[in-house]
């Protein structure tokens, strides 16, 4: 039996979630590029660079654990669209940082609010795309993940 085809509406689900989700990976990523340039003209220590890191990913783990109840009472959408606003605010906040604190509590709210963004796009995704095709659909998507890490690299070295 042949696999079921996508429709217009999820492969334009399918390609809009996965932008996003690259957008986010790629914003996150140039703190890990530029880390050896800011300790050197700042100063800043080896630890104080790693609590920055330290606080992104301890508030997207709790994030993940626990901001999927937002979801519920706020709706799918506009959870989203709040992480998004929130988080790119965050990570702009931290461009203006002035110690290694206000980086980490920066970084920290960004994770904290992209948190919710992968679980509610694979829902997303999942709900739109055929079940004969499902977990293909969401393998590939997953890769976003990479691409954005990838696609950052050469943008912020």
């Amino acid at each position: 039996m042949p696999a079921p085809k996508l429709s217009t509406k999820a492969w334009t689900v399918v390609l809009t979630t996965y932008a996003a989700y690259v957008a986010i990976y790629a914003a996150r990523k140039p703190f890990s590029v530029v880390k050896a340039g800011i300790a050197q003209t700042k100063g800043y220590s080896t630890l104080q660079l790693a609590t920055v890191d330290t606080a992104l990913l301890l508030a997207y783990a709790i994030g993940q654990l626990s901001l999927g109840y937002l979801a519920r009472p706020l709706g799918r959408r506009l959870t989203l669209v709040l992480g998004f606003f929130v988080a790119g605010l965050a990570t702009a906040a931290m461009s203006l940082a002035q110690t290694p604190a206000q980086m980490a509590l920066f970084w920290g709210v960004a994770g904290l609010a992209a948190a919710p963004t992968n679980p509610l796009f694979l829902i997303i995704v999942g709900d739109v795309v055929p079940d004969g095709v499902r977990s293909t659909v969401l393998g590939v998507w997953t890769s976003c993940e990479n691409v954005g890490g990838a696609f950052a690299n050469p943008l912020d070295s």
